[in-house]
């Protein structure tokens, strides 16, 4: 989203992150969030070269804690949010939350952190930060104050008020958090001296994230592909769903838990997915090295309702879900979003939820 504003405003911008870089126009496949430190300083060099003037980075919690940025000065650092996630590799939420504080508490005095205020853990993630402090959210008290969300599957409208004076804002990505996710860019872009107008444009223009709540629809059935693999985002998905449809459309998920990772989140997302869903189909996701049966037996310990069934082939439970739903039936495929692949026993298989979708929509 700030990429495109930065863009709309006749900028060259780079962008590094989980689904794709880009140098300018030039768009390279990506294969870690953040890229080991050679990889990502030479991708700057490159960005240089080509006269980029912004870069626009994800920053994980693994490359901060492997100290893959040490040594880059970042004008900006957002925070949105944080929820348990990577405790395979972290341990424990502590750990995970104190990778994440690097990040701000390495930014430069004349830099910006803009983090969002209605999220508990902004405080400790804030408390060491020495550099400029902004905030957005609904709170009362943040910089950027989010006003009158309102969304359906067409996208969502909000505003922002900043310095007493209200912005109109719309985008077409759906749900509170794209609400939030806007605040955040705003606050960047408002703050590098971007244009109103041409903010307001960039949030409306930005094109559909892939795998990021995409809907697609064949005019009695949407389907809707998202990433979301925690139990928080699942959860924050499902509701988002509930929400703009108004409890009067069946919704039906299809989910799995990925292989070699952390293991606890399973139960939760079952639970969540069931209380939360009509019906549930639970699936394989990447399995990685991990027996599917296995994980989805995990998945099954936090389930108490008996919505569910079991499909392990993942394109099966994906044709399942979509040729036995009801007319009107939203149907939510979660897990993989973007992924062009299946992980199994470390070799990747080349296998699409969206492409299984559309097959199944006939679109």
């Amino acid at each position: 989203m700030l990429k495109h504003i930065y863009e709309t405003s006749g900028y060259k911008v780079g962008l590094i992150g989980t689904i794709s870089n880009f140098i300018a126009n030039e768009k390279i496949e990506s294969k870690l969030t953040t890229p080991e430190s050679n990889d990502l300083n030479r991708m700057l060099a490159k960005m240089n070269d080509k006269k980029c003037d912004f870069a626009v980075m994800e920053v994980s919690s693994h490359s901060l804690a492997l100290k893959r940025v040490h040594g880059l000065h970042f004008s900006f650092a957002v925070f949105t949010n944080i929820t348990a996630e990577h405790l395979d590799f972290h341990s424990d939420f502590e750990n995970y939350l104190s990778a994440k504080k690097i990040l701000f508490d390495t930014l430069p005095v004349s830099s910006s952190a803009i983090y969002n205020s209605d999220d508990v853990h902004s405080v400790d993630i804030m408390k060491d930060c020495a550099s400029l402090k902004y905030s957005f959210g609904m709170n009362q008290n943040s910089n950027f104050r989010i006003n009158n969300i309102n969304c359906d599957l067409s996208g969502t409208k909000f505003s922002i008020q900043y310095e007493k004076k209200d912005y109109e804002l719309r985008t077409t990505l759906v749900g509170d958090f794209n609400a939030y996710n806007a605040a955040g860019a705003f606050a960047v872009a408002k703050l590098s001296g971007i244009k109103d107008e041409i903010i307001a444009e960039g949030i409306s223009s930005a094109p559909q994230v892939p795998g990021r709540f995409e809907v697609l629809n064949n005019g009695t059935r949407k389907v809707i592909i998202d990433y979301s693999h925690t139990p928080d985002s699942l959860e924050k998905t499902l509701l988002v769903i509930r929400k703009v449809t108004e409890k009067k459309n069946p919704v039906i998920t299809v989910f799995g838990c990925g292989g070699n990772r952390d293991k606890l989140k399973r139960p939760l997302m079952g639970k969540i997915a069931t209380e939360l869903s009509d019906q549930v189909i639970v699936t394989s996701d990447n399995p990685r090295n991990e027996n599917p049966s296995a994980i989805i037996e995990d998945i099954k310990g936090g389930i108490t309702k008996n919505n569910y069934s079991i499909i392990e082939e993942r394109e099966k439970a994906i044709e399942e879900a979509i040729k036995n739903s009801g007319k009107n039936s939203v149907i939510l495929i979660a897990g993989k979003g973007h992924e062009d692949y299946q992980e199994i026993n470390g070799i990747r298989h080349h296998f699409s939820d969206k492409e299984a979708a559309k097959k199944n929509l006939g679109i």
